[in-house]
């Protein structure tokens, strides 16, 4: 894939719609519209024309709230962010952190695939970012600077420094696997799949992670 160059509006503040006074906690036509684009096309190819007409924005109103096309990308990723961030926070005193790497990765994921069915959209967008061109992964990082592997990171070398992990698969490998499986479990369920039968389909994967399918 060839990189394009992603080019910032120089003069508009992003980060000015960052928090509580992001423009699309009340706009909910635009970030339904935009969420719904996003999630059909990568950046480059979605049509922000498209996403204006379903909205019923006025292009001046747009650009004066949000810069440009990466304006409103940025918007409402600090939307979903917020939204996961609020989510996990509440839902944290749920997880027993004292538990083996194995347990506690069930558990968080757990709470991850909870928050999937808030809004399967929001997963989606989410994880389309893993295959994104790097010139706009690069501008995420500059304004969102998380680690995906930070989630579960310090837990993974906990388990390697108590020896729970088998030594011979890398710490960076090992990482790599778990992020895999964890941004594409909504390919293992359909549309139809009840919450509680992606706990069962989940259970089956960190089954296969922990003990392998060699009978």
């Amino acid at each position: 894939m060839n990189s394009t160059k992603i080019k910032e509006n120089l003069r508009f503040n992003y980060q000015s719609n960052f928090g509580k006074n992001n423009p699309l906690l009340t706009n909910t036509a635009l970030y339904d519209a935009a969420l719904n684009e996003f999630v059909k096309s990568n950046y480059q190819n979605a049509s922000l024309n498209h996403i204006l007409k379903n909205a019923k924005m006025p292009k001046s109103s747009f650009y004066y709230q949000y810069g440009d096309k990466l304006g409103l990308y940025l918007t409402m990723m600090d939307v979903i962010v917020q939204r996961k961030l609020t989510f996990f926070n509440e839902r944290v005193a749920n997880v027993d952190m004292t538990a083996d790497f194995f347990t506690l990765l069930r558990q968080l994921s757990k709470e991850t695939m909870d928050f999937m069915f808030l809004d399967k959209r929001m997963y989606q967008f989410s994880n389309m970012l893993m295959y994104e061109d790097h010139e706009l992964l690069k501008v995420m990082i500059k304004y969102f600077p998380y680690d995906i592997k930070s989630s579960f990171g310090p837990l993974l070398e906990k388990a390697y420094t108590e020896k729970q992990i088998d030594q011979k698969y890398p710490l960076e490998f090992v990482s790599r696997v778990l992020a895999v499986v964890l941004s594409s479990f909504d390919k293992l369920i359909d549309e139809k799949t009840t919450p509680e039968e992606s706990y069962k389909v989940l259970t089956l994967v960190f089954d296969i992670l922990e003990n392998g399918i060699k009978e």
